[in-house]
């Protein structure tokens, strides 16, 4: 059974209905951190791909994560170290910051 659920467009507008990032939704980008810098979601989290492994994985086990990238491939290659951590609920963005901003969702620039 797979533990990563993948979000489409409906799921993820479903999920991120209003402006805000509901309750207990946690948005975590693994894109690296110049990446982030340059644009991210605001409320989100930076763990580029190359700390998931090192980080606390019991930091987000009563948080549903979302974790996304820039298109989705960061997040599918490296599935096996999401899976690795312990959260209520984890899902990723099929399509990462870009399905973000298709579906007509904000992104902040520093």
């Amino acid at each position: 059974m797979r533990r990563v659920e993948y979000l489409n467009d409906e799921k993820l507008n479903d999920l991120f209905a209003s402006d805000t990032t509901p309750d207990g939704v946690l948005i975590v980008d693994v894109r690296n951190a110049g990446e982030y810098a340059a644009e991210y979601i605001d409320g989100s989290f930076n763990l580029p791909v190359d700390e998931l492994l090192t980080a606390d994985k019991n930091q987000f086990k009563d948080k549903v994560v979302v974790f996304h990238c820039k298109g989705g491939v960061r997040t599918r290659a490296n599935e096996y170290l999401l899976e690795a951590f312990v959260t209520k609920q984890t899902l990723c963005m099929e399509g990462g910051i870009d399905q973000w901003k298709k579906l007509g969702k904000t992104t902040k620039n520093s």
